[in-house]
């Protein structure tokens, strides 16, 4: 919503939508002996739409965001205009279940509509800079957050599998609360790709700090966190380590980790490569 009551309507994809791993796999293995010796890079181009409107009574509009509740589920479709009625193209009817509806001065530069749309008139003499890659700047803030939320961390812990083929080793990051965990949780689900993500763990004076990487610009460390020696040390000598590992994010209740989970079913977070790295002198 602008505040002239005018309302910026912004349609784009989701950047983190997991079918694109899905689908990159399968052409990936479809073209495998026709490319045989070529290494296939995977891109994905994305659009922005965005158009400002009126926000007036007996609009569509008006009447969709007063009575369309969050989470319940509606029909995303174009259409035309017959003597002023709308008239539905129901062949390109999309069904969904979430929207997102804010003020403008709610949107951060860490919301992608910051950088698309009309002008804040927040402070008519000072311009908005726009950078020349927008979503490299949200990626940039975004982990700014994220590194926030996983410096609230206070220590880490492992704990090997004893059937690897039914359920990997876990690194626990454990927080002073539930609320802390799930937070940093869900920033990491919300950001990164499972499965797609390495981490190295490294040792100093202080305790044990790990990274997590998804990509050179994608990444989230923490400070050095709490550990004990040996668990850490049986852990990292043991063939588990070398395999894929679930990264969990939780609390302790009876001097036990407990993992959070989020209001959908638990997902786990996993790395496929953990690096270890010794004392830094």
């Amino acid at each position: 919503m602008e505040e002239d009551n005018s309302y910026t309507t912004y349609i784009y994809a989701n950047p983190d939508r997991k079918w694109l791993d899905a689908a990159f796999n399968q052409y990936r293995e479809n073209v495998k002996y026709e490319k045989y010796g070529k290494v296939q890079q995977s891109m994905v181009m994305q659009m922005v739409y965005w158009k400002t409107l009126p926000n007036l009574k007996g609009t569509l509009f008006y009447s969709f965001t007063s009575v369309q509740e969050r989470g319940k589920k509606f029909h995303f479709c174009p259409f035309y205009m017959v003597n002023e009625r709308p008239v539905a193209i129901d062949s390109h009817i999309i069904t969904k279940y979430y929207y997102s509806f804010k003020k403008r001065e709610e949107i951060t530069d860490r919301d992608l509509e910051f950088y698309y749309g009309p002008t804040i008139k927040i402070d008519p003499d000072v311009k908005r800079s726009i950078p020349s890659n927008p979503q490299e700047e949200v990626n940039r803030l975004f982990r700014i957050d994220m590194e926030t939320a996983i410096n609230t961390a206070v220590s880490i812990e492992f704990a090997l599998s004893e059937n690897y083929e039914k359920s990997p080793p876990v690194i626990y990051i454990i927080f002073e609360t539930a609320a802390l965990a799930s937070k940093t949780y869900g920033l990491f689900l919300r950001r990164f790709s499972s499965y797609k993500c390495s981490a190295e763990i490294r040792r100093d004076r202080k305790g044990l700090a790990i990274k997590v990487r998804e990509t050179e610009e994608l990444f989230a460390e923490s400070k050095p966190l709490n550990y004990s020696k040996d668990n850490y040390e049986n852990f990292k000598n043991s063939d588990q380590a070398n395999n894929r590992i679930v990264l969990a994010f939780g609390f302790k209740d009876g001097g036990q980790p407990v993992i959070v989970h989020t209001d959908n079913p638990y997902i786990p977070f996993v790395i496929t490569n953990c690096l270890f790295r010794g004392r830094l002198n």
